[in-house]
């Protein structure tokens, strides 16, 4: 009985066969690629946790017991206060030590390339930071000292709940004077002026001890700093205006004539990112354009952000790190007490899709490929021809 090779049980089995080999083959050709920038993003992630680590050991030897709930990676700056406002899941996932790869990501979105030789030009980046979130603050130092950047810092030391709230023992200017103070320290840069914050930026809304205590630790590092190299930036007498312009002074004189390459904003400062809602719903790189059109018209817009946007000559984008869940989009784990107990075991630095992805082979995926369909269309087109052949051959009984 006549069969065409396509009807063939032996090629039919060698052909699947034939197939199934070129597709383990091309399953198996899967390798890690490096993403652009993976050497400053790893670099940026092991500054961090080592500063993770400098700021554990300074927690745990200020408060001698300090272990919390709210801190399930136990890295001694979660802080908790009654009916006071503040993402939990926010500020535990800042502090992954990956977190500061995501800012190398954004800085380079801003177009800023690494600096490669220290003789080079170093971008320089205002940089603006509040008590809220020490883990994003410190990932923004490692980024910047990773890249070879020059960061210029002014902080706003209250904090919202579970961020630097211990003005007396550890505000964030504590924590800066521990990472720097080592000569030997990965950290160079630190805040050259400090405010209150909370509303009008000279604290409204905050108890008085609580600014007591803050004006005591900004009197702490003038003196210890001189009041040249840190300015403290509290008038009880003086208005918005007059923090936003003197913030912007201090950004000019700090940067020796040359203009700023880019804005990062760490938080919701009021002197920083203004009394529009609306700014903070907006994460991530942002262009100045942008940045324009979001407070244009508004009826509160002045601040040091939308001042950096609108610059004539040299409008300057911005990092704008608020609304941390839709910032970290599927780059980052977002940590939560209510999801299984986090273990930072499991955080390995330079791994993940931030640094990497898998892919397949083309060298070996396209020639297996090309070998199966010429495999297939030859069975195919020789049993075309088998049919074609075998027809024309084909004489019936003739009827008489």
């Amino acid at each position: 009985m006549f069969r065409p090779s396509i009807q063939k049980l032996h090629i039919i089995v060698l052909m699947a066969l034939l197939c199934v080999a070129m597709v383990a083959i091309s399953l198996n050709s899967k390798f890690i690629d490096k993403k652009d920038y993976y050497y400053e993003k790893a670099k940026a992630a092991e500054y961090m946790q080592y500063g993770l680590d400098i700021l554990k050991s300074a927690s745990k030897r200020i408060f001698k017991n300090n272990t919390s709930s709210f801190d399930p990676m136990d890295t001694g700056l979660v802080f908790f206060e009654d009916e006071l406002e503040g993402s939990l899941n926010s500020k535990l996932t800042t502090l992954n030590p990956n977190f500061a790869a995501l800012i190398v990501d954004f800085i380079t979105d801003s177009g800023i390339e690494p600096v490669k030789k220290t003789s080079d030009y170093k971008p320089k980046i205002a940089v603006s930071f509040t008590g809220s979130m020490p883990g994003a603050n410190l990932a923004v130092l490692s980024a910047c000292e990773a890249m070879g950047l020059e960061p210029v810092i002014i902080t706003s030391v209250s904090a919202s709940n579970f961020g630097a709230l211990r003005y007396k023992d550890f505000s964030w200017l504590d924590m800066e004077y521990e990472l720097t103070y080592p000569e030997d320290s990965y950290f160079k840069h630190r805040s050259v002026a400090a405010s209150i914050g909370k509303r009008r930026d000279s604290g409204i809304g905050l108890s008085n001890n609580a600014i007591k205590d803050i004006v005591s630790v900004l009197e702490k590092y003038e003196k210890i700093y001189g009041n040249r190299e840190f300015e403290i930036l509290y008038r009880p007498d003086k208005y918005l205006p007059y923090y936003i312009d003197r913030r912007m002074d201090i950004y000019d004189e700090k940067s020796d004539g040359a203009p700023y390459d880019l804005f990062i904003n760490v938080g919701g400062g009021v002197a920083s990112v203004g009394y529009y809602a609306g700014i903070k719903k907006v994460s991530g790189f942002v262009s100045a354009d942008s940045l324009k059109n979001l407070y244009k018209n508004k009826s509160i817009n002045d601040c040091v952000m939308y001042r950096f946007s609108d610059f004539e000559n040299n409008p300057v984008p911005a990092i704008n790190i608020v609304d941390i869940e839709n910032l970290i989009k599927d780059s980052l784990p977002l940590i939560t007490l209510e999801s299984e107990a986090f273990d930072s075991s499991k955080i390995v630095i330079g791994e993940g899709s931030l640094f990497s992805e898998e892919k397949y082979n083309l060298v070996i995926v396209v020639p297996c490929l090309i070998i199966s369909l010429i495999v297939v269309l030859s069975v195919g087109v020789l049993s075309h021809f088998q049919i074609k052949r075998r027809m024309s051959s084909y004489e019936p009984d003739s009827i008489s």
